[in-house]
C-alpha cells in the first residue's frame, strides 16, 4: 500500500530533516510528513515546478523553474529569497558551509544560511542538474559529463571528465564520489582525485 498524498501532478525532490520528510514538484506543491504514511500538502505560494530540496542548520530550501528559492524553518510555512536570477534551479545541497544550488547556462548559486544568495563563477554556460556536499567539498554535474568541484561552494574548478554523458545526480560516501548519468554512465572519484568511468 502506498499512502496517497492526493496530488497527481509529478514530485520531483524530496529530504528529510527536523523530523520531517518533505517532498516538492510541480505546480510550486509541497508535501510534508512525519511518518512517511500520512502527508500534508501545502501550496507555497508559487506556480512554478519545484525541483528539489534539502535541509540544513535548522532550514529547508526548495529550488525551482525561474530561480525560484522558498525557504522554510518548520516545512509548514514557507518564503521567497531572491535568488537574483531568473534561470531554472534543478538541484540544491546542504553541509556544514551552508547551501548550493545550481541550475541552466552554468548557475550556481551559495547562500550560509539559505536566506541571502551570492552567485558564483562556474565558468561554464552548460546546464547543471546536480549538486553534492560532503567532506571532501563540494561536486556539481551536468551537461556532457561536466564535473566541477568547490571546497567552500564559491570558487569552482572544472575536473577531467571521465565520460562525455550527460551526468545528471553525484553524491559521496567514505571518500568516493559517484556521479550517475544518460546511457548508463557511472564515474568515480576517490578521495578527491580523477574520475574514472566505472560503467
Amino acid at each position: 500500500h502506498i499512502p496517497a498524498t492526493g496530488v497527481t501532478a509529478a514530485w520531483k525532490g524530496v529530504c528529510s530533516g527536523n523530523g520531517f520528510f518533505v517532498a516538492v514538484g510541480e505546480g510550486g506543491r509541497i508535501a510534508v510528513s512525519q511518518d512517511g504514511a500520512q502527508w500534508l500538502v501545502r501550496e507555497a505560494g508559487v506556480a512554478v515546478r519545484l525541483e528539489d530540496v534539502a535541509f540544513a542548520k535548522g532550514r529547508y530550501v526548495a529550488v525551482g523553474e525561474n530561480g525560484t528559492i522558498l525557504i522554510s524553518n518548520n516545512g509548514q510555512v514557507w518564503e521567497a529569497a531572491v535568488s537574483g536570477i531568473a534561470e531554472n534551479l534543478y538541484a540544491v545541497a546542504a553541509g556544514e558551509k551552508g547551501f548550493v544550488a545550481v541550475g541552466t547556462r552554468g548557475v550556481i548559486l551559495q547562500s550560509p544560511e539559505g536566506q541571502t544568495w551570492q552567485r558564483c563563477d562556474s565558468g561554464r554556460t552548460e546546464p547543471l542538474l546536480g549538486v553534492s556536499s560532503g567532506p571532501l567539498g563540494l561536486v556539481a554535474v551536468g551537461q556532457g559529463g561536466l564535473i566541477l568541484t568547490s571546497p567552500d561552494g564559491l570558487k569552482w574548478t572544472v575536473d577531467e571528465q571521465a565520460s562525455d554523458q550527460t551526468c545528471q545526480d553525484v553524491c559521496e560516501q567514505d571518500g568516493q564520489r559517484i556521479a550517475v548519468g544518460a546511457r548508463g554512465a557511472i564515474v568515480a572519484s576517490r578521495n578527491g582525485k580523477a574520475w574514472t568511468r566505472q560503467i
